[in-house]
């Protein structure tokens, strides 16, 4: 270096020489001694400057093996943020940087809870890589306290002696605890905690070194705020995934609402685009609900290239009122359904009709209960009319009646054939009688008589009474009754007018041709069972729902 006149400083009793490097003095020599030989100084301040180099180059090394501890400690702050561990292992493997960087016998984190800020969690890490201490505290005064308060950098060498010094805010356990460094956390300007240095052998920091932990404390508080910032956006998106579910869930349920109401049911838009549509007008066209959804109504639904004639759909769209139309659609067999059409207007925020639902309902059993009430209105009064018509039968019927019984009493008995001719017209006219009691009945509203009757004897009497049109057809009559039966409570002339009814239909069936009707009657586990099959051509398919309908007939009324 550069050449300087070397000095000592004499005292009474000891020798002062500095031992300089590189124009710095880097330490002391302290002789017991009042004089030195010239030719001792010499070698001894030779051997001061040796020991200076020496110093030099040791504190050099401590602080390069300081700057790398930095940097490590740098390193796992950028490995954490990039990683997926969470806040906890974040705050501990920085935590523990800091500490090893600053030799510190071990190093606190303590957080202020948002909500309350005298309480706060407590986390101390040692030489270990895990938590010693994870506690909440009371955090209402002492060292830290006050750091976190007044927004400083506070250092303490000795803690005992400091008055802010509180036990339970301050202290560490498992150590002899002497000093302290005191660096706040920041975040958005919110000071959120402290990072604590139990014991480093760097207290009191430099400005320089203050700066160094500054930097960490500062990394650390932006993890803290990247971690809340993920936290948040896992809430985020947690809510809305959930929202999503249930947006999902809500759809399902719309979708079974409208998959559940059997009458068609769709809206469109003002454009006349399908906007929804429920399963059963999709199945109308024998496609599934999604492939409609976009497609205009008029060409979808109904084949057409422009909106149906006679649609209302337009008045919706265009006037919000609520429109109401019928229209029949004709199929096979010349069969027809009969749809009744409601619109109904969707309006926006500012009253403006943007869709239009369409609700189709087919009415057809309605409109064929209608008719059959009308039908029952004119049964009705066709059965006043006939209990008038019955009074006026009556009487010719009880003469035939009572005429038939004077011929039998006085027919002589070896004229077999004539009291048989004469005992049918009695059981004909006395049939007659009781079709027209049942008339009356009908009409007065009177109950029918049950009584206890032989099922095979009702069906005997019936084809007794048809033995006459045996003659004039060439049909024959096979019946095989069951044996062993009970006796079937029952309307006795009403019973035998359906045998009598159903023979003579079978018969007018077979016409001409040579026919058979077989009759059989079974009684089995409580039911009885009477089959009538005759060899004409049947009845149609599409007439044998109808038979049961009052007056359907095929007959021509001439």
């Amino acid at each position: 270096g550069k050449s300087r006149e070397e000095k000592s400083y004499r005292r009474d009793y000891f020798q002062l020489i500095p031992l300089y490097w590189k124009q710095d003095i880097q330490a002391i020599i302290v002789l017991d001694a009042k004089v030195i030989p010239e030719s001792d100084f010499a070698l001894i301040q030779l051997i001061g400057n040796s020991i200076a180099r020496e110093l030099f180059i040791h504190q050099t090394k401590v602080t390069t093996i300081s700057s790398e501890q930095y940097l490590t400690t740098l390193r796992i702050i950028s490995a954490t943020q990039s990683s997926e561990l969470n806040l906890n292992d974040v705050q501990l493997w920085i935590l523990k940087g800091i500490k090893d960087t600053f030799k510190g016998e071990m190093a606190g984190l303590v957080l202020v809870d948002p909500e309350n800020p005298s309480i706060a969690q407590k986390k101390m890490v040692g030489s270990g890589s895990e938590w010693l201490i994870n506690d909440t505290i009371r955090f209402e005064k002492g060292i830290l306290k006050n750091c976190v308060e007044k927004n400083l950098f506070y250092q303490v060498i000795d803690v005992l002696s400091d008055q802010l010094f509180d036990y339970e805010t301050d202290s560490c356990r498992d150590i002899t605890q002497r000093s302290m460094i005191c660096s706040p956390i920041i975040v958005n300007s919110f000071t959120v905690g402290v990072i604590t240095i139990y014991n480093s052998p760097h207290t009191p920091l430099d400005a320089f070194d203050q700066g160094l932990l500054v930097s960490l404390t500062t990394s650390l508080a932006n993890s803290i705020y990247n971690n809340q910032l993920i936290q948040q956006l896992k809430i985020a998106n947690a809510d809305l995934e959930a929202s999503g579910w249930e947006l999902l869930n809500s759809r399902n349920t719309l979708r079974a609402l409208f998959d559940s109401i059997p009458a068609s049911f769709y809206i469109i838009d003002r454009n006349y685009s399908l906007v929804a549509i429920n399963r059963s007008r999709a199945t109308r066209v024998g496609v599934t609900p999604n492939l409609l959804v976009g497609k205009r109504c008029y060409e979808a639904l109904h084949h057409q290239s422009a909106p149906c004639p006679g649609c209302k759909v337009a008045e919706t769209l265009y006037n919000g009122g609520l429109t109401n139309r019928n229209q029949r659609f004709w199929g096979d067999n010349d069969t027809s359904t009969e749809w009744e059409i409601s619109t109904y207007p969707i309006f926006d925020n500012n009253e403006l009709v943007i869709q239009a639902i369409l609700f189709e309902q087919d009415v057809t059993e309605k409109r064929h209960l209608e008719t059959e009430l009308i039908q029952s209105e004119k049964l009705a009064a066709v059965g006043q009319l006939a209990a008038g018509v019955a009074h006026e039968i009556n009487n010719p019927l009880a003469a035939v009646i009572a005429n038939a019984q004077i011929l039998m009493r006085d027919l002589p008995k070896d004229e077999e054939d004539w009291m048989e001719s004469v005992k049918l017209i009695e059981t004909a006219g006395q049939r007659a009688g009781n079709v027209v009691k049942n008339l009356l009945g009908l009409a007065r509203k009177e109950l029918y008589e049950f009584l206890p009757i032989n099922l095979n004897e009702s069906i005997q009497n019936a084809l007794n009474l048809l033995s006459h049109e045996l003659l004039v057809h060439p049909v024959t009559i096979n019946f095989d009754p069951g044996q062993d039966f009970p006796m079937l409570v029952a309307s006795k002339e009403n019973m035998q007018s359906v045998w009598i009814n159903i023979i003579m239909n079978a018969i007018e069936a077979i016409g001409e041709k040579e026919g058979i009707i077989n009759v059989s009657t079974r009684y089995k586990d409580g039911e009885f069972t009477i089959t009538i099959r005759d060899n004409g051509p049947g009845i149609p398919e599409n007439q044998v729902v109808k038979i049961f309908e009052p007056f359907f007939t095929t007959k021509s009324p001439l």
